[in-house]
């Protein structure tokens, strides 16, 4: 037993110090496995070219992926260049020696030496032919030179490491919180008979998730939030009075509702939120995305309740915890998905209508009057984000009532429905009534804009009946026939013909009329995404009824409990993409002349015109590309993407207003010589 113990012991020691050897190094001040770029003499990268049979050339004037090689040492000072495509680097007697990326292994074609000449420059030179590698004509290498004098120089550059991580510790704080508490609120979820601890820790942890994709990105996304964000910002003085161009100095066309004045494109309650979010903790990316991250974090509260009363607190844990690790309800947060946070308040108002019908119709008859009133709020509050579907709890509901036989009879169903049918009226129609009249032109404009969507594919947003099928996979990582089991398994799970009948009725109709809707866009289903979370809840519910709940398999509850936590880790884990996080949010595969980078280096810009103009208000813009966002971060009186002619230019002098120019380079004179202009430099 001594002697196994200190065989042990000495190759544990040995172990130790092998793993405490330094990295073999070159003469060349470089490791073993080291990551390099390899620069000729006048500044052009070496690559592997894939369309020229993975032959080396030196003509890149940049130097990316594709130029990096791995240098990987071999006996005798020699060395092995790998590519990123995992092929060793290669020359060959014959066809003038060219110097190819072939082989996926180290062989004798594969060996060359690495000379250092001059300064940190140095030759190459083939074992395999004993010739240093020139550049032909073609600028491609080639292990042709009989003499080191005549051979090509090289620098060898060192690839920056990149981070593990693009994340900041301030973005990582809320997501390891927010995956923590999800974690433990599912091992308590199993433990305790109490499920309350378990739910708090679940909405907590799906809040901290939806914080984390919040604070990724600092700047107005394009289209949809950036517009929504300014009439939001508007509205902080004057919630009455929706408006895009505060001040409109510019000619405008109402029609258009990226350059109007009175904006109505959307109904305002989702806005007057955003509007009350930044009149509290100012006017801020993080304020403007607030009222989202509430509204998506309640939701998980919704579905678990709608679960428990339908089927149990399994399927409505299961449910919660889905969506409230769902890629996309995540990010849907951020504002960087299209109808950003006008769908988010519009899920938000359909599914919290729903719960409370569904409350209603569990509660005892002195408790429904409640719920009938809520009923109506949220539906009311539905059509006041996103117009008449809000109305949808009424439909399950009244097909509910058709379809039995005891209710139909009853006149108390429907005049409980007709009850909170006339709340949610008299919450919607005021405002309705009020734009009609203060606002007429744009209005009947608008009212008939949005009827069009039905029967005209709006701003090219078109696409076949099943359209919205083809995209079940992008919005719940999962086949689309998955989803459609998993909602037929959810039917037959349902034994309440009440509730079967309402929920089915619920999908069916989002999913006819939307695919009948001649405008498709990816988030219009999203408001019914709850039943879809519920089925999801049930496959994982039958699943772990086949394998964990067999005491055949696990017969002690520590074992189930433990098997349960891995599987529903690794399903949430599945559900929830951080790598697309970082994708779409980090500069994880970005250069500087990437979109993304480009927001974040404008947005720095626009926020330091303060600091660079004083009395900014009173300035407006031209030559900004960003005009939206301009005006969001900033106070001044208007900006706008163009540059002014000479006619705008004399007529905003003459009434009195300061410019202020974005200098692209090519600035006519009548600008550049008026002293009283300001020129800004810097990003647009």
């Amino acid at each position: 037993m001594r002697k196994i113990v200190f065989q042990l012991t000495a190759l544990l020691f040995l172990i130790f110090l092998s793993s405490c050897e330094g990295k073999k190094r070159s003469g060349l001040g470089i490791d073993d496995g080291q990551k390099v770029y390899l620069q000729t003499n006048n500044g052009l990268y070496v690559a592997a070219d894939r369309k020229k049979q993975n032959r080396l050339i030196a003509n890149r004037k940049e130097a990316g992926d594709w130029e990096t090689f791995t240098v990987e040492f071999l006996p005798g000072n020699k060395v092995a260049l790998q590519t990123t495509g995992f092929t060793f680097v290669s020359c060959k007697a014959g066809k003038n020696n060219l110097l190819t990326a072939v082989p996926l292994s180290v062989d004798t074609t594969t060996v060359f030496s690495l000379i250092p000449v001059e300064g940190n420059r140095f030759v190459i030179k083939s074992d395999f032919v004993n010739k240093f590698v020139g550049i032909d004509s073609d600028t491609l290498l080639r292990a042709d030179m009989n003499s080191i004098d005549r051979a090509a120089t090289f620098t060898l550059k060192v690839v920056p490491e990149k981070p593990k991580s693009w994340f900041t510790f301030s973005q990582l704080v809320p997501l390891i919180t927010g995956l923590l508490f999800i974690f433990v609120s599912l091992v308590l979820f199993q433990y305790r008979e109490n499920k309350t601890i378990s739910i708090v820790l679940l909405l907590s942890g799906g809040f901290f998730l939806r914080l984390f994709v919040v604070l990724l990105t600092p700047y107005l996304n394009l289209w949809d939030e950036q517009f929504h964000a300014l009439v939001a910002k508007n509205m902080m003085d004057n919630p009455f009075v929706p408006m895009l161009f505060k001040n409109p100095v510019l000619p405008y066309d109402y029609r258009s509702w990226v350059s109007t004045h009175i904006w109505l494109h959307k109904q305002p309650l989702f806005l007057w939120q955003m509007a009350l979010s930044m009149k509290i903790f100012g006017v801020n990316t993080f304020a403007l995305r607030l009222p989202s991250l509430i509204m998506s974090t309640l939701v998980i509260l919704f579905i678990y309740r709608m679960g428990k009363i339908t089927i149990n607190k399994t399927v409505g844990f299961y449910g919660a915890l889905l969506f409230a690790t769902a890629n996309f309800a995540v990010e849907f947060v951020s504002g960087s998905i299209s109808t950003d946070h006008n769908d988010i308040a519009f899920m938000f108002y359909v599914t919290a209508s729903i719960w409370a019908w569904i409350e209603y119709e569990a509660a005892e008859e002195s408790r429904k009057k409640y719920f009938i009133i809520l009923i109506g709020l949220f539906a009311g509050a539905a059509v006041l984000v996103k117009w008449l579907t809000g109305l949808l709890v009424f439909s399950g509901w009244g097909v509910s009532i058709v379809f039995s036989n005891k209710r139909r009879r009853q006149w108390r169903q429907y005049v409980n429905l007709l009850i909170s049918l006339i709340i949610a009226v008299a919450v919607f129609l005021p405002w309705q009534i009020y734009i009609l009249n203060a606002f007429p032109l744009e209005s009947h404009y608008e009212f008939a804009f949005n009827n069009r969507h039905f029967f005209v594919p709006v701003e090219g947003h078109g696409g076949g009946f099943f359209w919205h099928f083809n995209k079940l996979d992008k919005i719940y990582n999962v086949s689309g026939y998955f989803v459609l089991f998993s909602v037929i398994l959810l039917f037959f799970r349902i034994k309440h013909l009440v509730y079967k009948t309402a929920i089915m009725t619920f999908v069916l109709l989002v999913y006819l009329f939307f695919g009948i809707a001649a405008t498709k866009m990816i988030a219009f289903t999203f408001c019914v995404s709850f039943i879809v979370f519920l089925s999801f809840g049930v496959v994982l519910e039958w699943f772990f009824k086949l394998v964990v709940l067999n005491r055949q398999y696990l017969p002690k509850k520590i074992h189930s409990v433990i098997y349960t936590t891995i599987m529903v880790g690794i399903v949430a884990g599945f559900n929830l993409d951080i790598e697309k996080f970082q994708e779409n949010h980090t500069m994880w595969k970005k250069n500087e002349e990437s979109v993304f980078y480009d927001q974040i280096r404008s947005t720095a810009f626009i926020k330091s015109l303060s600091r660079k103009i004083d009395g900014v208000e009173d300035y407006v813009v031209f030559g900004c590309n960003y005009n939206i966002p301009f005006m969001f971060f900033t106070d001044v009186t208007a900006a706008y993407r163009q540059l002014p002619s000479i006619k705008t230019y004399q007529k905003l002098r003459k009434e009195g207003y300061k410019i202020a120019v974005i200098d692209n380079g090519m600035l006519p004179d009548y600008l550049v010589s008026d002293k009283n202009i300001v020129i800004l430099k810097g990003n647009k």
